[in-house]
């Protein structure tokens, strides 16, 4: 014996249709947060009758209903569609207005961007230290090992530090890891740093 059960399920459906009873003692009405689908409200009185559009504008992307003509009633219903947003309202990440009263009393650019000036030869400034290096980085793999990661810095400095601080360094960093096996390649780390200071 074979017994079929049929549940009607119902999630959690966000209709966009929205139904609104108006009070007619006001000339402008808003109707909703969103902003309304054009050409999609109708408005019915408490008898069911429908409200020609001529009795009212409309702007749909405030929400906003108002009255040319009350209809001879106490209150209507509208009925219309939504869209998810608000496009009457304004988006913005930093709000310009905000801005411009924080620094009323400043002579003020505010969108231009100066960056600092730094030569091309060399990134970082390190004022009347003298310096020299370098960073490298190797990839090794074959068909018989696994991947291996080869790094080495080597840094130089010399020169005035402070007004009466002068410094000499010299800074080594190797690393050569462990190839799996064991037996292809030796353990070789070499970390050396020699610092003066007069």
């Amino acid at each position: 014996m074979l017994s079929l059960v049929f549940i009607n399920v119902q999630g959690q459906y966000a209709s966009n249709i929205k139904s609104k009873h108006i009070s007619l003692a006001r000339d402008t009405v808003k109707l909703d947060s969103l902003s309304m689908v054009p050409n999609t409200m109708v408005l019915r009185t408490s008898a069911g009758q429908i409200v020609d559009t001529s009795a009212y504008d409309l702007l749909p992307f405030s929400s906003l209903l108002i009255w040319r003509k009350k209809p001879q009633a106490d209150s209507v219903t509208a009925t219309f569609r939504v869209y998810p947003f608000a496009y009457a309202n304004r988006y913005f990440n930093k709000d310009h207005n905000a801005y411009l009263k924080a620094n009323k009393n400043r002579a003020i650019m505010p969108f231009t961007y100066v960056p600092n000036e730094v030569s091309a030869d060399k990134l970082i400034d390190f004022g009347s230290l003298d310096y020299n290096g370098n960073i490298s980085r190797g990839v090794g793999f074959g068909s018989t090992q696994s991947v291996t990661l080869n790094s080495s810095f080597n840094l130089q400095l010399q020169g005035m530090l402070a007004k009466d601080l002068e410094v000499t360094a010299a800074i080594t960093d190797n690393n050569i890891p462990i190839q799996p096996e064991g037996n292809t390649q030796q353990i070789q780390e070499f970390d050396k740093a020699l610092l003066k200071h007069w």
